[in-house]
């Protein structure tokens, strides 16, 4: 019993010792610490004081051209970022024109496109089939005399086929329906001998062609001028 209490005892106080050792070592390293911190923050507020009382110049200088240099870097950032905006805004600028400008060009062919549709159209549209009057030979615009007869089943088709043509306003020229009965000077004139005929004159009154009977597609062709 007592080797066993002894034997206790030792392990009991060689702990103790260890724990005390490790407190002790603990302790120091925190002092070390907490000395660090404090030279830090002594070295700190000394160089403060300095820069206040105008101690070293060369501090002072550092920390002037150190200030200096970091607000040159952010000119100079300010400074290529003003020029990305201002070249983007550029660019979008001249895009812009660009597209105005092509807007522009598709409008004006549309409406020249219009333009010119629109001139031909009258231009068709002012041809008519009209009845023969005085003055229609060598008025200065090419033309066609229809000598028709009312009597003539022939006649009277090229009559609708003619109505259809002027129309649909296909045709170029006028054409003038001479009473194949009555117009004697006109028919010696351009020698006509029977009803259905069609005579093609320039604007002084020339015959240039004659055509006995025609179909629809033909009188189309005709009058195309």
């Amino acid at each position: 019993m007592f080797w066993a209490s002894e034997s206790h005892i030792r392990t009991w106080s060689t702990k103790t010792v260890q724990s005390s050792r490790s407190i002790f070592s603990t302790f120091v390293l925190m002092n070390k610490s907490l000395v660090s911190v404090l030279v830090v923050v002594a070295l700190g507020i000394v160089g403060y004081l300095a820069m206040q009382n105008g101690a070293p110049e060369t501090v002072k200088d550092a920390m002037n051209e150190a200030t200096d240099e970091m607000m040159k870097k952010d000119d100079a950032v300010m400074e290529d970022k003003d020029a990305m905006v201002k070249d983007d805004a550029m660019m979008e600028s001249d895009a812009m024109k660009k597209v105005d400008s092509n807007a522009s060009a598709s409008v004006k062919m549309g409406e020249d496109a219009m333009m010119k549709k629109e001139d031909t159209m009258m231009e068709k549209s002012s041809a008519a089939y009209l009845a023969y009057s005085d003055g229609v030979v060598g008025n200065g615009k090419t033309s066609v005399l229809f000598f028709h007869a009312a009597w003539c089943p022939a006649c009277r088709q090229g009559d609708k086929d003619l109505t259809s043509i002027y129309g649909a306003g296909t045709a170029g020229i006028n054409t003038y329906k001479v009473d194949f009965d009555t117009a004697a000077a006109l028919k010696q004139k351009y020698g006509v001998t029977s009803q259905h005929t069609f005579v093609l004159i320039d604007g002084t009154g020339k015959a240039i062609k004659t055509m006995q009977g025609a179909t629809a597609a033909e009188l189309t062709e005709l009058v195309k001028g």
